[in-house]
């Protein structure tokens, strides 16, 4: 009831979090002035799924995409300095989340607590745990990789000690894997 709004950026957070605020039908118990803003669409799949309303989901499913739209739903700044008297935000995220979202939330005035939800852990450490995991040869015979997070890349850098090389050829989702992508 702290809070104006519960921010998620990952349907990991909901899967996290909503087992903590269990009603007797096993559905999330959020305070009814409580809004919830989702990145994208399949973090607003997990949040519908577990009977919670989804009050805001950005046009650009991205960090940045949701800083603009929170934006637009957040009250104006007023004469408090940055995170005084803003509204109170809840981000519940993966304990290596990036801090694009609440950095750029404290940018319009909230006052944001993260809370780490979940853990990213590698499956793999060794090139020789990767290969058993998730098959090097096949990684090195594939035509395409898909990235779908900074943590993903760098799992697979590490568990294989360099980079891929020219082939397989490199696609993520959003700009965030993007950049992992180019600087592992």
């Amino acid at each position: 009831e702290d809070y104006a709004w519960i921010v998620f950026s990952s349907a990991e957070a909901v899967r996290a979090l909503v087992p903590l605020a269990p009603r007797a039908d096993g559905r999330a118990a959020w305070p009814a002035s409580l809004r919830v803003a989702a990145v994208g669409p399949a973090t607003r799949a997990a949040l519908e799924a577990a009977s919670v309303r989804v009050d805001l989901m950005p046009e650009e499913h991205s960090a940045a995409g949701l800083v603009k739209a929170m934006a637009a739903a957040l009250p104006a700044k007023s004469g408090a300095g940055r995170g005084e008297g803003g509204p109170r935000i809840l981000f519940p995220a993966s304990a290596i989340a990036r801090p694009d979202i609440p950095d750029g939330l404290r940018g319009l005035g909230a006052i944001v607590d993260v809370v780490t939800a979940y853990r990213t852990v590698a499956a793999a450490a060794t090139a020789a745990g990767a290969d058993a995991a998730i098959g090097l040869e096949a990684i090195r015979d594939a035509d395409w990789i898909l990235f779908c997070s900074p943590s993903a890349v760098e799992s697979v850098v590490v568990a294989i000690g360099s980079w891929l090389g020219p082939r397989p050829a490199v696609a993520t989702i959003g700009p965030a894997p993007g950049s992992a992508v180019v600087s592992p």
